[in-house]
Formats: C-alpha cells, sequence, structure tokens
C-alpha cells in the first residue's frame, strides 16, 4: 500500500462524512423551499397581492382612465403581481430540482464507501466513525476504544487498506 493511495482512501472516508452532513443540509433547504411554493400557491390562490394605488393618483379631482386593453391599472397590477409569484415558483422548483440532482451525485459517489463501511464490525464501524466522522486524531480515537497508540495506528492502517482493497474490487 503506497502513501498516495492510503491517503486518498482516507480523504474519501472524510467526504463520506461530510457528504452526509451536506445532504442532510440539503434535505432541510429543500423542506424550507417546499413551505415557501406552498405559501406561494395560497397567495395567489387567494390573490394575496399588495398593489400601489399612490402611483396612479392624480391631484385635483377625478379623471378618466381610458386603456387600449380596457384594464384598469390595479387590474394589471394583480396581473403583473400574480406573474411576479408564479415566476418565483416556478425558480424554487428548479431550484429543488437542482438541490435533489445534486444529492443523487452525492449519494452515488459515496455508495462504495458506505457499503464497505456496512460490512464492518462494530468496533470497526466505531472507529471509522470517530476517526473521519468526528474527525479526532488516532491518538484520541485510541484513548476513547481504550486502545493504546501503536495498536491504534495499526488499527487505521488496516481498515483504511481493507476499504482501499474493496474499493479496487467493486470497480
Amino acid at each position: 500500500m503506497d502513501k498516495d493511495s492510503f491517503r486518498k482512501t482516507e480523504r474519501m472516508l472524510y467526504n463520506y462524512f461530510k457528504k452526509n452532513k451536506i445532504i442532510q443540509h440539503k434535505h432541510n433547504l429543500i423542506n424550507i423551499l417546499n413551505k415557501r411554493i406552498e405559501e406561494i400557491e395560497e397567495d395567489i390562490k387567494k390573490t394575496n397581492v399588495r398593489i400601489d394605488y399612490d402611483l396612479q393618483a392624480t391631484p385635483g379631482g377625478e379623471r378618466v382612465q381610458t386603456s387600449s386593453t380596457g384594464t384598469s391599472y390595479a387590474e394589471r397590477a394583480i396581473i403583473k403581481a400574480i406573474e411576479n409569484l408564479e415566476k418565483e415558483k416556478t425558480d424554487k422548483q428548479q431550484q429543488i430540482l437542482n438541490i435533489k440532482s445534486y444529492i443523487a451525485e452525492l449519494e452515488e459517489e459515496s455508495s462504495s464507501i458506505e457499503c464497505n463501511i456496512g460490512m464492518l464490525n462494530e468496533e470497526d464501524k466505531k472507529f471509522i466513525e470517530l476517526k473521519y466522522g468526528k474527525e479526532l486524531s488516532v491518538e484520541e480515537v485510541g484513548s476513547e476504544m481504550g486502545m493504546c497508540r501503536s495498536v491504534a495506528y495499526d488499527k487505521r492502517k488496516e481498515l483504511v487498506n481493507n476499504i482501499m482493497i474493496w474499493n479496487e474490487i467493486i470497480k
């Protein structure tokens, strides 16, 4: 086992645990966007828009407004506001699709590591979780698991080597 392969495999393990945090964050973001879409739909359904009448106010009495389309300022303003809400809704839906695509890519990348970690015994899983998930030093992991320093380093080397071999097999 060469140093580059070892470092590459360790980097994959660190990234695997970071990806889980990123995926969790992205799912939370999707929930927020879905809530906003529901709010927008409710605003559209109830025509819950605000228009500024002051822009069309003219001092000194009433004037008759004429329009070639037959729509008043208020109607045009409401239509414009609803179109803006529909555009915002479409933008939020596109954001959700982009996030879901990003999540799928992350899950695809981490599937081999996840499979490999799943096959480890509980002690090895705990070691991997402490070292690469919580990013503790090998000495801290060894202390937490009741191992001396040299045993902890040997354990790390053994686990990374096994994961590296497994990743080569499933490619």
